[in-house]
């Protein structure tokens, strides 16, 4: 467990250096194909994924704690569907509002992926 981190998450962050997060509503067509996406875009980058369901209040509030929100149209949090973009170990990267393809998760995870240092 990572203290403040929704436990999907932070089980991701343990595996994974960059994680895909779809908060999503189940029920929702729109949500139910960006959630397949964002797994399809995840796999893609090598990524981890995680998904939290928007009627979960506990994990939705840890997520909200961890990073913020705001009135402001592009950073509403708790609009669903979105795709956020996470770095170990527990940094929000990017966060990708509405609907989304697997070619543009897969293009974030890879760009919030690090630089290996290795040569």
């Amino acid at each position: 467990m990572i203290a403040g981190v929704p436990s999907p998450l932070a089980a991701a962050l343990k595996r994974h250096s960059v994680v895909v997060l779809a908060l999503v509503a189940p029920k929702s067509a729109v949500d139910s194909l960006t959630l397949a996406e964002a797994k399809a875009g995840a796999a893609a980058a090598h990524a981890g994924f995680a998904t939290i369901d928007v009627a979960n209040n506990a994990q939705v509030e840890a997520l909200s704690a961890l990073v913020g929100s705001s009135a402001d149209p592009q950073n509403r949090l708790l609009d669903d569907p979105a795709v956020l973009i996470f770095q170990r170990p527990r940094a929000l990267y990017v966060r990708l509002n509405g609907y989304v393809d697997a070619d543009t998760v897969e293009q974030a995870a890879v760009n919030a992926t690090p630089l290996s240092t290795d040569r």
